[in-house]
């Protein structure tokens, strides 16, 4: 199960971002003919689909990063362990992702109580939750960046130098002698 887990994930993701395009063009053509409420509550469950996908795309490539680190940890017989195979890493992975996805929900949940009310003060907040949103994203896109390059750096000499000897090709499979 663990292995189909981020497949799992990313067809979840699929699905919002289905079901959020079809929101926005319920939004888009029913804009003229249905009350502000209702129009509100469309935007604001299609934003919901659009925050899943941006905080968990992401995810889905940490929790691939995290298996890559696991089979490297594996293929080198346990002599050394790669970053993505710490505790600590995989702790601050999921609290990134976590922390965008609360603040993108709470960010969402102010501006839709912003249009039914048309308070100011809630704009202001929802500016704060956006940019903090913004900022989680953004540190969750960095840690992405730099854990695919380390894992890639990391995993660059796993393949046994015997074996590509032995073999003729890495690409090859071995025949037992």
């Amino acid at each position: 199960m663990a292995g189909r887990a981020p497949y799992i994930l990313l067809m979840v993701i699929t699905v919002s971002l289905g079901i959020w395009q079809v929101l926005y063009a319920v939004y888009l053509r029913t804009s003229t003919i249905l009350d502000r409420p209702t129009l509100i509550s469309i935007y604001t469950a299609g934003t919901f689909f659009v925050y899943l996908d941006t905080a968990f795309i992401p995810a889905v490539v940490l929790y691939l990063v995290h298996q890559r680190g696991d089979i490297l940890r594996a293929v080198r017989g346990n002599t050394t362990a790669p970053l993505a195979t710490h505790l600590w890493k995989r702790i601050l992975d999921w609290a990134l992702t976590g922390l965008t996805f609360v603040m993108a929900i709470a960010a969402m949940g102010v501006y839709s109580d912003y249009l039914n009310s048309l308070v100011l003060a809630l704009h202001r907040t929802y500016l704060d939750l956006g940019h903090a949103a913004v900022a989680f994203a953004t540190l969750l896109c960095i840690d992405v960046f730099i854990s695919v390059i380390v894992q890639f750096v990391q995993g660059k000499d796993t393949q046994p130098a015997d074996l590509v000897r032995n073999c003729g090709s890495i690409y090859s499979p071995c025949s037992a002698k």
